[in-house]
């Protein structure tokens, strides 16, 4: 039996990978590019900055919602993800 994939979940962990990428470029991207900090274009780099901080937690939440759906004793999951 060929498990399903969830395409929202994939989307979703598309957009946090973006948004991951973003939270450690952004900033120097700014730097490097000399944009204004006043300006138009700088607000909507900390918008961004803002709503990527989001990224990690999405992760946990897609990593939740894909574990749910699992029927595991806890001595199995303790030793399937914590002693790798």
């Amino acid at each position: 039996m060929a498990k399903e994939k969830k395409v929202h979940l994939e989307i979703m962990r598309l957009i946090a990978i973006f948004g991951a990428v973003y939270v450690h470029t952004g900033a120097s991207a700014m730097y490097h590019f000399e944009i204004d900090v006043v300006g138009l274009s700088a607000w909507i780099s900390f918008i961004m900055m803002i709503l990527a901080q989001a990224c990690n937690n999405i992760f946990f939440m897609i990593t939740g919602a894909v574990l749910l759906s699992k029927e595991e004793s806890i001595g199995a999951v303790l030793k399937y993800r914590f002693l790798r």
